[in-house]
């Protein structure tokens, strides 16, 4: 029996049972979309985060802390998609981690550069592309290092609590349910 199958099965959640309301809608189906929405949004979260952290950790062990010291994501054994994304689009990282050669662009300078025509964002080399954390951003570096501390074990628990809390929903809605239908009536 699959878990959708079970789903119908034991947690029959529709709303067609209670005349008050007047919608015809199968909730069971809605929480099981917004449960898998939760959990992938975690995974992919904890993913992201991770790789920002890996990032970070990996410059400052390696003592890039300036142009000269910089290092190359493969120097650093990175190619994950998430550290890709870090150093690409993570504005958070990108204030902090520095790539030798990028232009640095203050909020009203880069607000210009997007209005005019035909503007587009420059396309970095990642396997040329050498990174540093310069001095001034240390300690937001080492914040993020200490603070963020990613686990698999963390994310599996959090998304068995989300799993305790569907059960739950899904076990109380029908008592929910019939007290709004029976407000209604």
């Amino acid at each position: 029996m699959s878990f959708v199958e079970y789903l119908d099965r034991f947690i029959n959640l529709n709303l067609n049972e209670y005349p008050n309301i007047g919608i015809n809608l199968e909730i069971n189906k809605l929480m099981l979309c917004l449960f898998i929405g939760l959990v992938l949004s975690t995974v992919l979260v904890s993913y992201f985060r991770k790789g920002m952290v890996d990032l970070v950790r990996s410059l400052l062990r390696r003592e890039a802390r300036c142009e000269e010291s910089a290092k190359t994501l493969g120097e650093l054994r990175l190619s994950s998609l998430a550290v890709k994304y870090a150093v690409t689009k993570n504005s958070r990282i990108q204030k902090i981690v520095k790539r030798v050669g990028a232009p640095e662009y203050s909020y009203e300078e880069y607000r210009e550069l997007i209005k005019r025509k035909g503007f587009k964002e420059e396309r970095i080399d990642l396997e040329s592309a050498r990174f540093y954390i310069p001095e001034g951003a240390s300690d937001e570096a080492n914040r993020i290092y200490e603070k963020n501390e990613i686990s698999l074990i963390n994310t599996l628990l959090f998304c068995v609590l989300l799993l305790i809390i569907f059960v739950c929903v899904a076990l109380v809605m029908p008592e929910i349910l019939t007290l709004v239908d029976a407000a209604l009536a």
